[in-house]
């Protein structure tokens, strides 16, 4: 089984990711000092802009698994180390899609729990 972790990166620490391989930073923030995959990009869009482009790009020779990650994960996934290593260790893994995140929020076009106030129902 093939794994691929993309990170999404503006400026944030991304030291945790160099004890697993096949790590692709993407980075629209300054560049990266040290032994880093890392792919700069403009500043436009956001994380899933970013994972997108990944996809886009990559599209033909996808990993049998990518986990899709921002830089700074472990405020949506406090577990997210030893989370992963139990994916990439599991020889038998067979899943589809699976959140990493260990807080799902729920929005509607009221607004969500992290931007109060913000007018979806205005924007949708």
């Amino acid at each position: 089984m093939k794994f691929c972790i993309v990170i999404a990166r503006y400026n944030e620490n991304v030291e945790w990711s160099k004890q697993f391989s096949n790590v692709i930073i993407y980075n629209k923030g300054t560049s990266l000092k040290g032994d880093y995959n890392e792919i700069l990009l403009k500043n436009v869009g956001r994380e899933g802009h970013t994972y997108y482009k990944h996809i886009y790009d990559n599209y033909e020779n996808l990993s049998d698994y990518t986990i899709f990650l921002q830089a700074n994960p472990f405020p949506h996934s406090p577990n997210i180390i030893s989370d992963l290593n139990k994916y990439i260790n599991n020889t038998e893994l067979n899943i589809d899609f699976e959140f990493l995140s260990k807080e799902i929020l729920n929005s509607n076009l009221s607004g969500c729990p992290r931007h109060l106030g913000l007018p979806l129902i205005n924007t949708y």
